[in-house]
């Protein structure tokens, strides 16, 4: 699952890197990741991952295309099938794998005996060879007939059963009940089981021969009996003319694709009733993602389509009203809409429960975007304190026609103290309706997204949107924000725009999208470049801070202490360049580096280092970086755990000198800068010393070594 233009969708090959990741290829159609190569956790529990990375062999999917008769695999009902089989600490954990569980470790080794668990299951040779020379009535072993000791059977109740009626019964049982009833019954026993018997068993138990050629399928000389019996040998490992790729192709039809094809068929329905029922404004609308709002997400939570109006020129004539309810810790529980206008439109078809509250979208007006306000809120149960992470209030944003750009009205719903995540129509666009994903159970309102259309699809006369032409909001969308959004200035791209967050492989739960990033941004509008006198961070990673010559200092972070000041001097024309950061398990240090090649340096730098703007992006410029720490106020003290860089465009040209120039050869590198010319080191660092390794492959380390610094 992606927030992309489609609610789920599937990606091409992936290939396993290490750590429960792997690194997935997307196709040029799907998603806004098309054609690039991103490196994605697997497995993890539904509520804390988005997107959900969800790893499936190609055969499988081909085995169950097989099992149930469809063409394709249909991305949002395989989704919803998906998450119906997870229910505990990961993924798919009620899905049943069979005799392979007992293999399914971190680590997968070889075993004797078990090889079979990893043999193609649709490119099988030997199984092609059979087909190719089916044993025929009169050849095989069949043919040397069974001698059928004839015994009485006057008081068996089957004997009564012509045996055409016996035959049908038999047919309704397993082998297993068959062969049993012919132990118990003489009058069962008697009988001999014609070929056709076989050949409808052969169907019945052995749907997994589906690549049978039809000749052969069809021949009338073949030995079914015969036929099942191979069958029923080579695709049990425990015999020895077992067929690997056979026994595989059993296990997996019939222990594995049962538990999935059964929700999938049911959630497939579900969704082409939904499509055919559909209004037409979404007919080639826009899905503008589901963004994450909540953490964590209820298990029973479902997904709505709520549609504005039901065409799209019919704008101007929409009497929209959004209705929100509450649930009863007065966290918003549901969001629907009603347009008075249209009868189709006029009643609510979802049962709203609790305190409700109405936005009335005035008739000069339309609706441009929501900001989402979340709160956590903290609930006890035997085992330990959680936090739940809970949607408390929304700014609904409104065009004004006549107002200058950028310029509107807002209606404020609910609690507007927390963190913020903004959700807004591309400029060119206009929205049509929401996507809607609510828990019924819990009463949480859990996702949420836009239907859009573009613009000249309202009509040319439109007044209600034809005014809107800002795209401010589209630079910060993605991210839930610390109490307050990034300062953007007005018109499209009018400000710094935040890359992507980086957290160390310990911290692989870390829902980026969902938790709360605390941004420091020193060179936006109203903070420009000369004004900054000094950066100065937290030793041990607890917090940053800004200051200016004629603004209020600026600061994020839990913990202000032993701080270390690199001072700028801002007159002369220095300015922060670039940031570097080292991330393995957990984040190991951060460089701040001047454009007079004059750095900040906290933690342990090594050759790891990641450039944020990166060397590759030379038109693009360091305006502030953001980050997030763990639970405030928590115990121990609160960790970083992600840190990430805003970038813009650059509009001067970067002296951009390396620090790793700046030390000398088989020295260490200094801070806050090189060497003055002329200078040069004599002996040891006082306190010195070298660290001893434990382990045959790794090297001792001396501390400081040329990546450290005095």
């Amino acid at each position: 699952m992606s927030p992309s233009d489609k609610r789920a969708w599937i990606s091409g090959p992936a290939r396993e890197s290490g750590y429960g990741s792997a690194d997935v290829t997307f196709p040029d159609t799907e998603g806004p990741l098309a054609g690039t190569v991103k490196n994605m956790t697997m497995y993890e529990p539904v509520e804390l991952s988005e997107p959900l990375a969800i790893p499936f062999h190609d055969q499988c999917r081909d085995l169950l295309l097989k099992q149930t008769g469809e063409a394709e695999l249909d991305a949002e009902a395989f989704y919803e099938t998906v998450c119906s089989l997870s229910g505990g600490s990961c993924c798919l954990d009620k899905l049943q794998y069979g005799k392979i569980a007992d293999e399914m470790d971190q680590y997968w080794g070889p075993a004797w005996g078990r090889e079979w668990f990893v043999m193609s299951p649709l490119d099988i040779p030997d199984l092609q060879l059979y087909y190719n020379d089916l044993p025929k009535i009169g050849e095989g072993p069949s043919a040397q007939g069974r001698h059928i000791e004839l015994r009485s059977a006057v008081n068996d109740p089957f004997s009564r059963l012509p045996f055409e009626v016996l035959e049908q019964i038999l047919g309704e049982l397993p082998l297993a009940s068959i062969r049993k009833l012919r132990l118990a019954s003489r009058a069962v026993r008697n009988q001999e089981l014609p070929n056709r018997f076989w050949k409808k068993l052969v169907r019945r138990d052995m749907d997994f021969l589906f690549d049978m050629p039809d000749t052969a399928r069809n021949a009338t000389d073949v030995d079914w009996r015969w036929v099942y019996r191979d069958m029923s040998r080579r695709s049990n490992p425990k015999r020895r003319k077992l067929v690997g790729g056979l026994a595989n192709r059993a296990r997996i039809w019939k222990e594995t694709l049962p538990q999935i094809a059964e929700p999938y068929m049911r959630n497939l329905a579900a969704k082409q009733c939904e499509r055919a029922n559909e209004p037409s404004v979404f007919k080639g609308a826009k899905n503008e993602g589901l963004a994450s709002l909540v953490l964590p997400e209820p298990k029973d939570a479902r997904t709505t389509n709520i549609a504005f109006m039901s065409m799209p020129h019919l704008l101007h004539r929409a009497k929209l009203e959004l209705v929100i309810s509450f649930n009863e810790f007065d966290e918003i529980a549901n969001l629907d809409a009603i347009n008075h206008a249209e009868s189709t439109l006029a009643e609510s078809t979802r049962a709203l429960t609790g305190r409700i509250e109405k936005v009335h979208i005035p008739n000069d007006s339309w609706v441009t975007g929501i900001i989402v306000t979340t709160a956590t809120r903290e609930v006890k149960d035997s085992m330990a304190t959680h936090a739940l992470r809970r949607v408390v209030g929304l700014d609904v944003l409104l065009t004004k026609p006549g107002a200058s750009v950028g310029e509107g009205a807002s209606v404020k719903v609910g609690c507007q103290r927390g963190d913020k995540k903004v959700i807004h129509v591309p400029e060119g666009d206009f929205i049509v309706g929401l996507k809607v994903r609510q828990s019924p159970g819990s009463g949480v309102l859990c996702r949420l997204g836009l239907f859009c259309h573009q613009s000249w699809r309202a009509g040319a006369n439109n007044y209600r949107q034809r005014s809107y032409n800002d795209d401010k909001y589209s630079l910060v969308q993605g991210r839930m924000w610390h109490h307050q959004l990034p300062r953007q200035g007005p018109g499209s791209g009018g400000g710094p725009a935040p890359g992507e967050p980086h957290s160390g492989y310990w911290d692989f739960g870390l829902v980026a999208d969902v938790e709360p990033m605390q941004h420091l941004i020193w060179d936006a509008v109203g903070y420009t470049r000369s004004h900054i006198t000094s950066i100065s961070a937290d030793v041990l990673f607890g917090g940053f801070r800004v200051t200016y010559d004629n603004q209020p200092d600026r600061t994020i972070g839990p913990c202000l202490n032993a701080m270390k000041t690199l001072t700028i001097d801002a007159a002369g024309g220095e300015g922060i360049l670039c940031i570097y950061y080292c991330i393995s398990h957990i984040p190991t240090s951060i460089r701040f580096v001047t454009t007079r090649n004059r750095q900040l340096v906290i933690g342990q730098p090594d050759g790891r280092e990641n450039r944020f703007p990166a060397r590759e992006s030379p038109n693009k410029r360091l305006p502030g970086f953001f980050a997030h720490w763990s639970k405030l106020g928590s115990s121990p003290p609160p960790n970083l755990k992600a840190i990430g860089g805003f970038y813009s465009p650059s509009n001067w040209l970067e002296m951009d000198v390396s620090p790793e120039a700046s030390q000398q050869v088989g020295g260490p590198r200094w801070e806050p800068t090189g060497l003055a010319e002329g200078l040069a080191t004599s002996g040891s660092c006082i306190g010195a010393f070298t660290l001893l390794s434990r382990q045959m492959s790794a090297r001792n380390k001396s501390v400081p070594d040329d990546s450290q610094r005095p």
